[in-house]
């Protein structure tokens, strides 16, 4: 009768340990670890309890001291593995430039013609991600970036050269404000298109967390002063025609 109240008992004290720590003040990501660690160690403490004073009827000093140690030992290690709620920070937003995500080139001194196309870079893909400094003062962020590259019918070349930039408009004119990448690629005799991925890590300092939209960053690719004209006169030309 004994032994099955201490079971009784053991599966009441479960359920409130699972009501108690489960469902206060505890986020859903980490809950399950959470009541986890708290079922073990009253589990191990039941079962030393068991042992010592419900199946061996003598139990010697050696004994006792022995089945202590194992719990002690096992409730350290099982405790250890709970993890601390790390508090998240914001990352600074990032913006693909409308008129730099995509690039059209040509060859030198011809007319943008289909026909003329040298090569083709286009932004197809990007993710950031970061980390502060332990005082929050230091951003590290790392950007994933994903290109397609095609070879134009005028590509004389194997290979494309392009590059692309990152921008912190916050820190203007600093040389921090932007950073451009070079980039170059080589094809096959048949092969005229191409995924290029690359990986840039930048460091800036801040002042505020809870500004952190005022550090955005704008990503987009390097044009030439030709080719911004081009694109501005694009622009232009399409405003009209929408304004007619």
């Amino acid at each position: 009768m004994r032994i099955k109240g201490l079971v009784f008992l053991r599966s009441n004290i479960l359920r409130s340990v699972i009501k108690s720590v489960g469902f206060v003040g505890v986020k859903k990501v980490h809950l399950s670890q959470h009541v986890m660690v708290h079922i073990i160690i009253f589990e191990l403490t039941f079962i030393v309890y068991f042992k010592l004073f419900y199946v061996d009827k003598e139990v010697s000093v050696c004994q006792f001291s022995y089945w202590c140690i194992v719990a002690l030992i096992l409730i350290f290690l099982v405790a250890c593995g709970e993890k601390k709620e790390k508090k998240l920070y914001p990352c600074p937003p990032v913006f693909l430039l409308k008129d730099a995500h995509s690039l059209t080139r040509y060859i030198s001194d011809q007319t943008e013609d289909i026909t003329n196309i040298v090569s083709l870079i286009k932004i197809t893909d990007f993710k950031g991600f970061c980390d502060y400094n332990k005082n929050r003062t230091k951003v590290n962020f790392t950007l994933d970036i994903l290109f397609k590259v095609v070879r134009g019918p005028r590509a004389f070349k194997k290979s494309v050269v392009f590059e692309y930039f990152i921008a912190i408009p916050k820190f203007y004119p600093l040389p921090l404000a932007k950073k451009k990448f070079l980039l170059k690629t080589s094809f096959t005799t048949s092969q005229t298109i191409k995924t290029l991925r690359d990986s840039v890590k930048i460091s800036f300092p801040i002042k505020h967390v809870p500004q952190i939209k005022d550090y955005s960053i704008f990503l987009g690719l390097q044009l030439t002063p030709r080719e911004l004209k081009g694109i501005l006169q694009k622009n232009s030309f399409k405003s009209q025609i929408g304004n007619l």
